[in-house]
């Protein structure tokens, strides 16, 4: 099993949650970094300035599959294991893209 940190459509009541249907949620977490808005999706970057709110949810082989080709790993998306503050290393996915400054989501969260 392994544990993956979500922060956007993922989310519980967001479009792409439902690949997460079997999976349990283990509760809402932080990671260091910071988080852009690329229109209908947002882009993480996983850096020390800032904190990116979510949750962490408990999948499975087949799952993390599934959400690698969502997330376009590794060409779009790049799965990282990073420490959350709950204490654990959680797999997180980080864009690999540019984004523009102006785009940052300054509380952390995707709305």
């Amino acid at each position: 099993m392994n544990r993956v940190f979500v922060y956007g459509t993922l989310k519980k009541d967001f479009g792409n949650h439902y690949f997460l249907k079997d999976s349990e949620f283990l509760g809402h977490a932080e990671v260091k970094g910071t988080i852009y808005s690329l229109g209908h999706f947002p882009g993480a970057k996983l850096d020390e300035e800032g904190i990116i709110k979510g949750e962490i949810y408990e999948v499975n082989k087949e799952t993390l599959e599934r959400l690698d080709r969502l997330e376009g790993h590794p060409r779009l998306y790049l799965r990282t294991k990073v420490p959350c503050n709950l204490g654990i290393m959680v797999e997180a996915y980080h864009y690999s893209g540019r984004v523009d400054p102006k785009s940052l989501i300054e509380s952390g969260v995707w709305k």
